[in-house]
């Protein structure tokens, strides 16, 4: 898991990181809902009450790809 602010380059260094190693990249910004995006092209940082769904989505997608690999 990479984790840096915006525009630092996480995304190039994971995607990278994976290619490297093998690995699969899940882009976490794709799980943002509709909501957020709003709020964040707004200028106005996500609070924790909006991070929740989002944390969930990116947490599911990456155990259906953790049980994908499992299955192979």
């Amino acid at each position: 898991m990479i984790m840096g602010v915006c525009g630092s380059g996480k995304s190039t260094v994971a995607m990278a990181l994976a290619d490297r190693v093998r690995g699969q990249f899940v882009e976490a910004d794709d799980y943002h809902p509709s909501s957020n995006i709003d709020q964040m092209k707004r200028g106005r940082p996500l609070n924790d009450d909006m991070r929740w769904g989002w944390l969930d989505a990116v947490g599911g997608a990456v155990a259906s790809r953790v049980r994908q690999v499992d299955r192979q």
